[in-house]
């Protein structure tokens, strides 16, 4: 069966057949001028999101990177960077955080936060570092961090700031080509 036996069994002989594709035609270009305003206005959300995304970006930066106004110095002291001391290292074991990261998987989860972000210096990272680690805290696999702080209500306030500074260390380790 050919194309003319086709049009002819539906009606179109090829005297209206030339008309027919003139109007479809026609009828295809003004559907493309309709959707071109669509198309701007697409464009237009994308860049109204991406400025929402750097406004909620730095505030949400500024919020977690808040500390309280001192840690107890048996966990973390500020020594330039702070650094975890011996009662911070039982923590973070016993919580269940060093298992969990010592997953590559996981630990490629929370990384990748912070490669998104391209850091540039040690600050970046570590801000981007209680970022990611309360950005990722309600997926599963922290169940064993959540159940810890709910059992020991009093770690709450530091223990962000202690993961935190955890994986900063972790990320800088496997970054060492950042230096500031």
């Amino acid at each position: 069966m050919d194309i003319i036996s086709v049009l002819t069994y539906f009606g179109f002989t090829p005297a209206n057949v030339t008309p027919l594709i003139v109007v479809a035609a026609i009828g295809m270009y003004c559907v493309f001028q309709h959707t071109k305003p669509i198309k701007d206005s697409i464009e237009s959300i994308k860049t109204n999101l991406t400025a929402v995304k750097i406004n909620l970006t730095a505030v949400t930066t500024f919020l977690s990177t808040l500390h309280p106004t001192s840690f107890p110095s048996s966990i973390l002291t500020k020594m330039s960077p702070y650094q975890i001391q011996s009662e911070g290292k039982r923590i973070i074991e016993e919580s269940g955080l060093i298992t969990i990261l010592d997953q590559s998987e996981n630990l490629s989860k929370i990384f990748s936060f912070i490669d998104a972000q391209n850091p540039k210096t040690r600050l970046d990272v570590e801000r981007l570092s209680f970022i990611s680690f309360n950005a990722n805290q309600t997926d599963n696999i922290f169940n064993p961090v959540k159940t810890y702080l709910y059992n020991h209500p009093d770690a709450r306030e530091f223990y962000p700031y202690l993961a935190g500074v955890y994986i900063r260390d972790k990320y800088l380790s496997k970054h060492p080509e950042i230096i500031q």
